[in-house]
């Protein structure tokens, strides 16, 4: 049973995610969150031998926009030169990709997305469709769908930004093409207003603000789960009756325990985030390579677990237990890219360096559970 507990937790408002009774997934909307909000904003600098630019928005400390990942994306609301590059002193429309980190500045993006039930509309200026539908013939008809709208705004809307582009989600595989069409318009139309909105303001504006932070993240899990696949409770004292406390801490300690032996060690640096997996105890004998891939798929499951729980994101390296036979490591590795394939923020089996580490990436969205809860 899938149950989403909602509710306050050291005086924030959180959401618990737990499959079976277990804490798989925390969300969290602090007070101080600047995510998915639009401003306008001045270039004070740029730094060309890392190809990016710190703008002033206004909110005590500059913010981070690569030059070269926001290429030709630009939206220039007063330009200082006669080309299309980014000058000191432009000033320009930018949505906050993501929160401040520890010492991370926040990062801007030209990528004014808006998230929808069945489409996701950007400025990326492509139409993509969810790889999670199987079948070819639905995603075929569902981008020919999306670029028909687009095509048609195109045509008749003098708001048209040509960047525009659109993910059709993985649920408008079941959803009928007038309410696809209604809310791809919808979020286009959004879109449009907003960049609008924007024409002659100084810098330091806040244009759009993502309220609705905590509701949507709340939104996204329920989406994952069929009709009547999700119990929501909110209600603060279930928090204490389902001893979420004391779940939530085991899987905060630096030594995390594996369900039939074994543990990891969980080092969170200014880098990166180092997982070490121990098997606990002394193994021998002919099934050894046998214990110790059961002990590596085991880690491999929790390890899923604590990163979306802690919220952990950037490089993570993993010093799973060393195995001789190359089978054992093939099938490792597929069960490490099938779990980490279901976490809802974008993560990516890299690399297995030659000293047999495992290199994952997690995307940065939002400070780490630790930071907020000052743990």
């Amino acid at each position: 049973m899938n149950t989403l507990v909602i509710g306050r937790y050291e005086n924030l408002k959180m959401g618990f995610l737990l499959e079976d009774s277990r804490l798989v997934e925390t969300i969290n909307c602090s007070g101080d969150s600047i995510l998915g909000n639009v401003y306008t904003a001045r270039v004070v600098k740029i730094v060309k031998n890392i190809d990016a630019a710190f703008l002033d928005a206004g909110l005590g400390d500059t913010l981070y926009y690569s030059l070269k990942d926001n290429e030709k994306r630009h939206i220039f609301l007063r330009h200082m030169a006669n080309t299309d590059k980014v000058c000191e002193g432009d000033v320009l429309l930018v949505q906050i990709a993501r929160d401040p980190v520890k010492t991370k500045k926040a990062e801007a993006s030209a990528n004014i997305e808006f998230t929808g039930k069945n489409v996701v509309i950007n400025r990326l200026g492509v139409i993509g469709v969810s790889k999670k539908i199987d079948a070819s013939s639905k995603r075929d008809e569902l981008k020919n769908l999306v670029e028909d709208i687009f095509e048609k705004e195109k045509k008749e809307n003098e708001l048209w930004d040509e960047c525009s582009g659109a993910v059709v989600r993985t649920g408008a595989a079941t959803e009928s093409e007038e309410d696809i069409r209604e809310e791809t318009i919808k979020l286009l139309c959004k879109q449009k207003d907003i960049i609008a909105a924007s024409t002659n303001r100084n810098a330091g504006v806040l244009i759009y603000e993502n309220a609705d932070k905590f509701m949507n993240s709340v939104e996204e899990i329920k989406r994952r789960f069929p009709e009547g696949g999700l119990n929501i409770i909110e209600d603060d004292d279930a928090i204490d009756k389902l001893d979420i406390d004391t779940k939530l801490m085991k899987l905060m300690k630096r030594v995390v325990n594996l369900p039939n032996g074994g543990c990891l060690y969980v080092d969170t640096t200014e880098a990166m985030t180092v997982i070490d997996v121990n098997s606990g105890r002394a193994i021998s004998g002919k099934d050894k390579e046998r214990s110790f891939l059961k002990i590596n798929m085991e880690a491999a499951d929790m390890i899923a677990r604590v990163l979306k729980v802690r919220n952990l994101s950037g490089m993570v390296i993993i010093d799973f237990i060393s195995m001789k036979d190359p089978e054992s490591y093939r099938t490792l590795i597929g069960h490490i890219k099938d779990v980490i394939s279901k976490d809802p923020v974008r993560t990516v089996y890299v690399d297995t360096t030659g000293l047999g580490l495992v290199e994952l990436t997690r995307q940065k969205k939002a400070r780490p559970l630790h930071e907020l809860l000052r743990i």
